[in-house]
């Protein structure tokens, strides 16, 4: 069938945003790990926003110039701290005469990625790309038996693409966790961080 002019028209203006994929999980889990293994290897020009700069041990060969707010590395990609409005952030990204091709967003432990999500899909320059949840094997169980935080990882679960685990130590252990992370988090696909280069 031929398509209609204004179809054609949304499908360039999606394929011009920039994809941000949300790395989310709590304290522990893994998310600067996995982001510092992304941005050694990551030879494009990534944007990387996260919650505290100061969270983030980025090998000091890899880093050109670092203000408060913003680390310059030497692959080109840059790390940013997260202010108060994502969507501003987001539009500057955009409207940047050398815009990202990707932009990574790694929330704090207690974000709703569901909000970001919405955040970055009503944003004009970006295009969700997904979500990641990152879970540590060794404190899942107490994260599933707390009553304040059950409710939150059960949302970054349900919100997520992928589910990451970290921090697991045989191959027993890992048939086990998938097994579980299937039933938490039904058809999403579960990796471990030890084969990061699944998620590249």
């Amino acid at each position: 069938t031929e398509k209609r002019p204004q179809d054609s028209e949304a499908n360039t203006a999606h394929l011009s945003k920039i994809p941000v994929t949300i790395l989310t999980g709590f304290l522990g889990s893994g998310k600067t790990t996995l982001l510092c293994r992304i941005l050694e290897e990551e030879p494009g020009n990534v944007l990387v926003i996260v919650n505290d700069m100061a969270t983030v041990n980025i090998d000091a060969e890899l880093i050109r110039t670092r203000s408060a707010n913003t680390i310059q590395l030497e692959n080109g990609c840059a790390c940013c701290v997260l202010g108060d409005n994502l969507d501003e952030l987001l539009t500057e990204a955009g409207a940047r005469d050398k815009a990202p091709d990707h932009i990574i967003l790694e929330a704090s432990g207690i974000s709703d990625p569901v909000s970001l999500a919405q955040t970055v899909s009503n944003n004009d320059a970006t295009v969700l790309d997904g979500i990641v949840a990152l879970v540590d094997a060794r404190n899942l169980a107490s994260l599933k038996s707390n009553p304040a935080i059950a409710p939150l990882l059960m949302r970054q679960l349900d919100a997520s693409h992928i589910v990451a685990l970290s921090k697991t130590e045989t191959d027993d252990d890992l048939a086990g966790w998938q097994s579980g992370i299937g039933k938490l988090a039904p058809g999403r696909p579960g990796i471990f961080l030890n084969d990061c280069d699944a998620l590249s």
